[in-house]
C-alpha cells in the first residue's frame, strides 16, 4: 500500500517494533506503523506521520498535538454521522 503525502510516495509498512508506534523515513519514503495499533490510537498515528511528510521540520510536540486534536475531532464527527 502507497500514499503520496507533499508530492512524494511514501508506502505503508506494518511493522512488530514495540519501541515505536509510528515513523517517517524520508529518505527511502516508507512509513512505519505499529501492527499493535488499532481504533484511535491508530487513526493518531496515522496522522502524526502524515504531518511529518507535509512539515518535516515542525517540532515534534506540535506534531503530536495536531496529531492528537484532528483524530480526536474526526472520532467526533463520525460519531455524529
Amino acid at each position: 500500500m502507497a500514499v503520496t503525502l507533499n508530492g512524494q510516495d511514501y508506502r505503508i509498512q506494518w511493522t512488530k517494533n514495540r519501541r515505536t508506534m509510528g515513523q517517517i523515513d524520508y529518505e527511502r519514503g516508507i512509513i512505519r506503523l505499529s501492527s499493535k495499533l488499532k481504533g484511535q490510537a491508530l487513526v493518531d498515528t496515522i496522522i502524526h506521520e502524515c504531518l511529518h511528510a507535509w512539515f518535516p521540520r515542525h517540532e515534534e510536540s506540535t506534531i503530536d498535538q495536531a496529531a492528537t486534536e484532528i483524530a480526536v475531532a474526526l472520532s467526533t464527527i463520525m460519531k455524529d454521522t
